[in-house]
């Protein structure tokens, strides 16, 4: 599933050390790699040649998102990436672990509900 995708993923980011060896931006940038590729797999509006406005844009319609979550997390992430914020280890892994967790809501929000059970018609006796 693109859950399963995203989550191991994820996971090697994390075995690369990044956030240990100093590397935070880099961190950072993969995290969020990961949740724009989980995004365009589960909502085709999200495409990757979209900017970050262009994708919450795109998306602001589906009242199901967590928009608010992902516009700052993508967001945050264009500051570390294209603006040179200097982000400490611990806000790096904040937004890693965010990442994350937007992946999951977004997952959740999109799943399938059942549908709820129409009532069963009885014939009446004549």
């Amino acid at each position: 599933s693109a859950l399963e995708e995203a989550e191991a993923a994820f996971a090697r980011v994390e075995a690369m050390g990044l956030l240990a060896s100093g590397e935070r931006t880099l961190h950072v940038a993969l995290m969020a790699d990961v949740v724009r590729a989980y995004l365009e797999r589960v909502l085709p509006a999200a495409k990757p040649s979209l900017t970050t406005s262009e994708v919450l844009l795109a998306l602001r319609g589906d009242g199901r998102l967590p928009l608010g979550r992902l516009a700052r997390l993508l967001q945050d992430v264009d500051l570390v990436k294209f603006a040179a914020y200097v982000i400490d280890a611990s806000r790096a892994d904040g937004l890693g672990r965010e990442a994350r967790a937007v992946v999951q809501a977004v997952d959740v929000a999109l799943a399938p509900r059942p549908a709820a059970q129409a009532p069963v018609r009885t014939r009446e006796a004549a």
